[in-house]
């Protein structure tokens, strides 16, 4: 693991887990963002996901919840058969889901 690197075990079912941390703002403007996460369902799940939010800068970590706002979220996303990468950009305070396979 490198440095810095922080996971999360959960233990309870339909429950939601959240963490968060900081960073510097930057800009990606005219160069590729990548970020990679990896998730580890070690239990069956029937509905559920695992994501990341890129969150606005100045986001108050103290109130961040599921309903916090975000620019970026992605994850895998699971509901019965169905298993998908789910991606959601937020522009202008509307979410705009990629439609496309991933």
């Amino acid at each position: 693991a490198g440095q810095g690197d922080e996971g999360i075990q959960t233990a309870e079912d339909a429950r939601f887990y959240q963490i968060s941390a900081k960073m510097d703002e930057f800009s990606n403007e005219k160069t590729p963002l990548v970020l990679q996460f990896a998730v580890k369902h070690e239990q069956s799940i029937d509905c559920g996901g695992g994501y990341v939010k890129i969150l606005p800068s100045g986001t108050n970590q103290e109130d961040f919840n599921g309903d916090s706002d975000y620019n970026i979220m992605f994850g895998p996303d699971i509901c019965g058969s169905t298993r998908r990468v789910h991606v959601i950009f937020n522009y202008n305070g509307q979410n705009h889901l990629l439609e496309k396979e991933i």
